[in-house]
């Protein structure tokens, strides 16, 4: 089952990729890559990542809105700035559902 969290699409989609990237990196251990597929017998390579993606990137989404705000930061171009701001103002709007800042945890989304 693919975990969820209420964000916005741009967020989700950037903590998904970063998800991609840890996993990456995770998974040039052996032992962690053994783990892993022992406890997803007959997944493929790309089924092995799509499961990890699955479910952890919703840990991920405040470092997705970190990484996006910094991203303003950057000399970029000004339509994918606009995007960028766009999506972090619209993301902010999405409170119902969110989890307490203070609890650490992630709410599902409806």
């Amino acid at each position: 089952m693919q975990k969820s969290a209420h964000c916005h699409i741009l967020v989700a989609t950037t903590a998904q990729e970063n998800c991609r990237l840890l996993y990456g990196a995770l998974m040039s251990n052996n032992a962690f890559y053994a783990e892993w597929k022992r406890q997803h017998p007959g997944a493929s390579a790309k089924g092995l990542e799509k499961a990890f993606v699955a479910k952890f990137w919703s840990r991920g989404v405040e470092v997705a809105r970190a990484t996006l705000a910094h991203m303003l930061t950057l000399p970029l171009e000004e339509d994918l700035k606009s995007t960028i701001a766009e999506a972090l103002i619209l993301d902010n709007t999405l409170i119902r559902g969110r989890a307490s800042a203070s609890t650490g945890l992630i709410a599902t989304q409806q």
